[in-house]
Parts: C-alpha cells; sequence; structure tokens
C-alpha cells in the first residue's frame, strides 16, 4: 500500500495535545449551548410554518408517522392549500418531521390553552434543537479524531470548534425546521465513522450499524446520497488502499440507496413542479444570456464570504435581492478562479493522499447539490444550504492551523496557543452569533428585521407585508392599526414592484383595503391576481368576504331607498360568483323598486334560468310579469 503523503502537515507525533477527549466533548458541547441556548424560549419561524405548525401529519403525532413515511415533506401543507404544486424535485425529507410527531406526542400539553400549548411544544423543540447541534459537534469531533486526523488530536479539535462556532449557521440551530440538516450530517459522519471501523476490523455488526446511518442520513436529507463518491475517496486518502478497492468497498451502500430512491419516488408521486416563470421556484426565471451562469458562480464567492465575514446574515438572498450578474463581472471571474483552484487542488492534493485534498472535497462536493448549477432548488442560496460544505472549510483551516502550531517544541504551549486562538474566534463569533439568534424570536420579528438587511428581496416584503398585517390584527388600538396597515400596504406594494409574480401581496393588499373599507380597491388587487393565477390559494376566502359585504351592502341601500346605490353592490356581487342567488334577487328587487319593471323581469328570468327550482326566484318572476311594461321583457 502507498504511504500517505500529506505534506501540508507534519508528522502526528509533533502534534501531541494536552487536553484528552473528555475535556474536548465537553467544551464542544458547552460551547455550542452558551452560543445557542438564548434560542430556547424561541417561536414557530420561516419554514417552521410549513413543516411543523401547518402540518396535519406531525399534529397527529405517532398515528401521523406512515404518511410522513410515505409523502412530500411539504405535502400536509400542500393539502390545505389545494394544490399539487411541489417544488423543483420534491422535499422528502421525514427523518426530521418524524422527529417533530414524536414531540408533538411526548410534550405535555394537557390543561394548557391551546396558545400556551403550542408555546410549550416550540421551547421543548428550540430546546431539542439546540442538544442535536452540541451532540453533533461531539459526533463531529469524533469523525475528525478517528477518521480524518487520527492521531492528531490538535488538529482534530481546533476544525471542530472552527466548525461549531461559524456565525453562518445560525439558521440551521435557530430555525427548528432546519433540524434536517442537523441530523443529515450527524448521520452522515457516523455513516464514514462506522465504515471506517468495518474496514480495520471487519465486523459485520460495524457494517450494518454503518448501512443504517447512511439509510437514516438519507431520510433526514439528499446530501447523503454523496457519500457514495465520498466515501471511496475517504478510503483513497486515509486508508491507504487502491482505487479499485475503495470503489468494492462501496458496493454494499447500494442497497439502502435503492431503497431510499424506492421510497421517496413513491412520496413524490402525483405531486407537480410549480410555476416556471415564478421567480420564487425559479430565481433564475428572468435572467438573460448568460446572467444564471453568471449569478451562479457569484453566489459560490458569496458562500465564500459568509464564511470568512459572516455578516450581515439574513433568512432570504432570492430575488432580487442578489442582482444577476453578468459574465464580465470581475467577482464572477474572481469565483471561476477561486474554484478552479480548489477543484484542482482537489484532484491533485486527493491523489497525494492529502487530507487538504480531502477538506477541499468535502467543501465541493456538497456546494454541488445546491450551487443550481444542475438542479433548480428554488433558491439562489441559503446559510443553513452550506453547513455540509463548511464542515470542508473547517477541515482545511484545522488542518492549516495544526501545521503552524505543528512548529512548537513544548506541548503545553500548543494547547495554549490553540486555545487562546480559539477563544478569541469564539467570543468574537459569539458577538454575531447571539445578537443574530435573537431576531429569529419568531417570524415577525425574523421578518421585518430582515427586510432591512434585504430592501431588494421580493419575498421578505411581501413577508413583511403579512407581519404588519399580523400586528395590525394583535392590537386594539385604532390608530396602531391603521399604522400598521399602511405599512402593510407599502411592503405588499413595493413586493409587487419588484416582482409581479409575487402573489401573496396582491392578497395582503387585498385584505388590508378590506380592512380600510376600500372594497372596491381590494376587488381591483384580486381580479388583477385571479387573471394571473386564477386558482391561486387565498383567492376564494378574500372573495367570499368581498362578496358578503356587498350583498350586505345592497340590502342596506335598497332597505333606505337608495336603489342606483343597491344595483351597483349587488352587481359587484355578481363579478364575484356570477351564479348567486341572493345576489340575482336583490337585484331584480332593486330594478324593481326602482321602477324598472323590465329590467326586473330580466333578472328574476336569469336566476330562474340559472336555477329552475328556485321557487323565489319562479315566484317573482311571475309576479313581475304581470307589471305594466313588461309583457316584452318576458318573451
Amino acid at each position: 500500500m502507498t504511504k500517505t503523503t500529506d505534506f501540508i502537515s507534519p508528522a502526528a507525533d509533533e502534534r501531541r495535545f494536552s487536553l484528552g477527549f473528555p475535556v474536548q466533548a465537553i467544551l464542544l458541547f458547552i460551547v455550542s449551548v452558551v452560543l445557542y441556548g438564548n434560542t430556547l424560549m424561541h417561536m414557530d419561524a420561516y419554514d417552521d410554518m410549513m413543516v411543523i405548525t401547518q402540518n396535519d401529519y406531525v399534529h397527529a403525532g405517532l398515528a401521523g408517522i406512515p404518511k410522513i413515511l410515505t409523502s412530500d415533506a411539504f405535502a400536509s401543507y400542500l393539502a390545505k392549500a389545494n394544490s399539487t404544486d411541489a417544488l423543483a424535485g420534491g422535499r422528502y425529507r421525514p427523518l426530521s418531521i418524524v422527529l417533530f410527531a414524536v414531540e408533538e406526542q411526548l410534550i405535555p400539553t394537557a390543561g394548557l390553552k391551546p396558545a400556551d400549548a403550542f408555546a410549550r411544544q416550540m421551547h421543548v423543540r428550540h430546546g431539542i434543537n439546540i442538544l442535536l447541534y452540541a451532540i453533533a459537534a461531539v459526533v463531529v469531533l469524533i469523525f475528525l479524531r478517528r477518521v480524518v486526523f487520527r492521531g492528531d488530536p490538535l488538529a482534530a479539535f481546533i476544525a471542530a470548534m472552527l466548525f461549531i462556532i461559524l456565525p453562518v449557521h445560525t439558521e440551521v440551530v435557530a430555525n427548528v425546521k432546519s433540524s434536517d440538516e442537523i441530523l443529515s450530517l450527524l448521520f452522515i459522519c457516523l455513516t464514514l465513522i462506522t465504515a471506517f471501523s468495518y474496514r480495520e476490523k471487519h465486523k459485520p455488526a460495524s457494517l450494518a450499524l454503518s448501512l443504517i446511518c447512511f439509510f437514516l442520513a438519507l431520510l433526514a436529507k439528499e446530501y447523503a446520497v454523496l457519500l457514495i463518491v465520498l466515501l471511496p475517496v475517504s478510503f483513497y486518502v486515509l486508508g491507504n488502499d487502491s482505487w479499485t478497492i475503495c470503489i468494492r468497498r462501496v458496493a454494499p451502500y447500494l442497497a439502502p440507496l435503492v431503497l431510499y430512491g424506492l421510497m421517496r419516488s413513491a412520496a413524490e408521486h402525483g405531486l407537480q413542479a410549480g410555476d416556471t416563470d415564478d421567480v420564487l421556484r425559479a430565481p433564475y426565471a428572468l435572467a438573460v444570456g448568460g446572467e444564471q451562469l453568471a449569478s451562479e458562480l457569484y453566489v459560490l464567492l458569496y458562500y465564500v464570504k459568509l464564511l470568512i465575514v459572516p455578516y450581515p446574515l439574513c433568512s432570504d438572498y432570492s430575488y432580487a435581492q442578489l442582482p444577476y450578474r453578468e459574465m464580465s463581472d470581475p467577482l464572477v471571474w474572481l469565483s471561476i478562479v477561486l474554484y478552479a483552484a480548489a477543484l484542482a487542488g482537489a484532484v491533485y492534493l486527493t491523489g497525494k493522499r492529502s487530507v487538504i485534498g480531502l477538506a477541499l472535497v468535502v467543501y465541493l462536493l456538497f456546494l454541488v447539490p445546491v450551487s443550481n448549477l444542475f438542479l433548480n432548488i428554488g433558491a439562489p442560496m441559503g446559510e443553513r444550504l452550506i453547513y455540509h460544505a463548511s464542515l470542508g472549510f473547517a477541515i482545511l483551516v484545522g488542518a492549516l492551523a495544526a501545521r503552524l502550531m505543528g512548529g512548537m517544541q513544548n506541548e503545553g504551549g500548543r494547547t495554549v496557543a490553540a486555545l487562546v486562538l480559539l477563544a478569541v474566534l469564539t467570543v468574537g463569533a459569539s458577538c454575531i452569533i447571539i445578537p443574530r439568534n435573537r431576531d429569529w424570536r419568531d417570524n415577525t420579528t425574523l421578518t421585518l428585521k430582515d427586510v432591512q438587511i434585504a430592501p431588494n428581496s421580493a419575498l421578505l416584503a411581501s413577508n413583511a407585508g403579512s407581519a404588519y398585517m399580523e400586528l395590525a390584527n394583535s392590537t386594539t388600538n385604532k390608530d396602531s392599526s391603521t399604522f400598521y396597515l399602511q405599512q402593510a400596504m407599502a411592503e405588499s406594494q413595493h413586493a409587487i414592484q419588484i416582482s409581479n409574480t409575487i402573489y401573496p401581496a396582491y392578497l395582503n393588499l387585498a385584505a388590508c383595503y378590506i380592512r380600510l373599507n376600500q372594497q372596491d380597491s381590494a376587488m381591483a388587487q384580486l381580479n388583477v391576481l385571479r387573471g394571473m393565477k386564477a386558482n391561486y390559494s387565498g383567492i376564494r376566502k378574500l372573495y367570499g368576504v368581498l362578496l358578503g359585504y356587498y350583498l350586505d351592502n345592497g340590502k342596506t341601500q335598497a332597505d333606505a331607498g337608495h336603489y342606483p346605490e343597491a344595483i351597483a353592490a349587488y352587481k359587484k356581487a355578481l363579478d364575484i360568483n356570477p351564479r348567486n342567488e341572493d345576489a340575482w334577487d336583490g337585484l331584480a328587487n332593486s330594478f324593481y323598486a326602482a321602477g324598472n319593471t323590465r329590467q326586473a323581469v330580466l333578472t328574476w328570468g336569469m336566476l330562474y334560468k340559472i336555477n329552475p327550482q328556485c321557487t323565489k326566484g319562479r315566484e317573482n318572476y311571475n309576479r313581475a310579469q304581470q307589471a305594466p311594461g313588461s309583457g316584452q321583457a318576458a318573451k
């Protein structure tokens, strides 16, 4: 076998570290909890609504698990919206949702009001997410010590600590829905740990455990598919095996992969990809020429920026917060040069069996599925999407840092130097992480904070409109309510200015107009939306509100003898629902009372035509025919 020649790192015996594994693990666990402890009392935010709050399968507790295992992650939410439009490629990630269902079953809420029960559930869910992150930190340390940096606890500890203090991970921990990211990486690391254990000891139990971990990683998130590539590369770099042997070692992992594929295919059956012209589903739908490729390459550079300079952080980077780029943009070319060098380095250093090469492979490999280069993921980028790839970044920096400290002859000096460096970095990271965690307190807080960070995001502007509407609904002060409604309208209008396909913004505007007694303006907004997407969820509900208003207004005006106003109101009701019998009858009565017998007969005739079984319509029609001047109309 070829001996490892990692020219980046010194020999293992030159890098002793005073802190043993238990101390390292405890430190990682404590730092994880301290950094994210202030999320414990948070509520739901962002994607929590689709996966937890509005998920009937989760609310069913243990009884909902069979549906979770056989459905898309957003299936329940889509069913509530009466939609089959899934995100491109689907989202089959049942493991974290099963966890939410178990939590729902086990968290005691008896005797609590619904709001208090939900608050308790979310607090516990946040606590479990913090715990998962801390456990994952320890598992990452084990992975680095046993697999990547064997015999080099200094590099392993530095890399593990760097990984958990990256501020770009705040979304992963503060947003409960993102436990799928944590579970995914946790089981990916366990798969690698047990795979190397089987390679070294050849115990069938280790292989079985590795296959189970691989299957659970797949159920957590699609990233685990990449283990089919990462496993042989890791065996080659760290195990000194030939490529032929490395590839053969992966064969057993095809069985759980096939099973997962069958389960995913069954779960996604019947779902359809949403509109390809909607920039919220296809972020580069409006790109022309080379703008899409240039923009995707720029995003890759922005990920590097967030790893090195993680400020400001934001929950959304959708259209048009990151403007489309052109291939002539210098930053696009900087990204090309940087990633070309990283790819070349990954190939060359992997061939040299270097840990640095493996670090680059981990980074690049986990970045591929979220890059939009090969598959539309429904968003330009997201901070949670860099979670897996950032492990490669941490391994790279950890190896280089350990190399620099390797020249120190005194073991105690190396330990002190490492702890001082990590302490400084941890304090600096905490100054970003802890305040950012507060922004994730609930959806309203997050949205109204991030719309300032990303003022050109159509989605955030639309969400801000919804947030201000919730504030308007939560206050009894009329002036405050009016102020919030005006803010909601301003944000919704801004969202539409950015992109006229931000459909929720039209609903927000219509709802605000209704609250401000500007029903005609609300009707105009709904008509615009109906012209673009007639079956959009929420249109029917607001049209129903307007229909009730115009029917009531028509009756009020008719009772007061204001027949022209009554006629106008009933006609607007019929614009909403041309088959509404009350609107036809009210319109006919108004015509009749105003002395327009001929039009009354015609209108009752329409009612009779729409529903021949309508007794009221038939009787009024027959009565009106007897009035002077109605004969020709009756014919």
